[in-house]
């Protein structure tokens, strides 16, 4: 996972994961074509041509001091925004990369 390589170490981690009825390519198709901006409006394989789309954030502190006042800022601010962000993210995608799964099955169907 590039997380582990990238931020092995870290002080504050989330993660979501949901399960998309597409195949991989539509649901990377949807991702990439997501805007953060859209989400903030709008509230690897499974098997059976499904994906497991998840999100995972990490936060390494550069010190005591900082790591103490991130974990409250955490806790009472961003972190449940961050996680909501990334949940609502996670479900535009499903729903787009399904979308486009179904259309692609009519049209060949």
């Amino acid at each position: 996972m590039l997380a582990e390589e990238f931020l092995p170490v870290y002080d504050v981690s989330d993660e979501l994961a949901t399960v998309v009825a597409a195949d991989p390519s539509a649901v990377w198709a949807a991702l990439l074509g997501s805007d953060l901006i859209e989400v903030g409006k709008r509230t690897p394989l499974a098997a059976d041509g499904r994906s497991l789309l998840s999100g995972l954030m990490r936060t390494a502190a550069t010190d005591e001091h900082a790591r103490r006042w991130f974990c409250r800022y955490r806790t009472f601010g961003v972190g449940s925004g961050a996680h909501i962000l990334v949940h609502a993210l996670l479900e535009m995608v499903r729903e787009t990369a399904e979308r486009a799964q179904t259309a692609t099955q009519v049209q060949a169907g």
